[in-house]
């Protein structure tokens, strides 16, 4: 499989398990270098949402609240009136 094209600007490896070096480099085999499709950055993105920096890859089981969250927190953007 090819290297998942988020990588290079990936937040989660920015600073993420510092002290974890070689749990660090599993997760990159796994999931930045193996099966991308099911890292849940990935997925989050895809969906046009920002990954918070604390979703690890593995953490699929969150995806839809936060696609949810950021839904009615945009709606509530949207609803806003400007007063600028």
């Amino acid at each position: 499989m090819r290297e998942c094209e988020k990588l290079a600007k990936c937040q989660f490896f920015d600073g993420s398990l510092p002290r974890m070096p070689l749990t660090a480099e599993a997760i990159r085999q796994t999931f930045c270098l193996g099966d991308y499709t099911g890292c849940a950055r990935f997925q989050v993105d895809n969906a046009g949402k920002l990954a918070p920096p604390d979703l690890f890859p593995n953490q699929r089981g969150r995806i839809p609240s936060l696609l949810r969250t950021q839904d009615r927190t945009h709606a509530r953007q949207q609803a806003e009136p400007d007063v600028s």
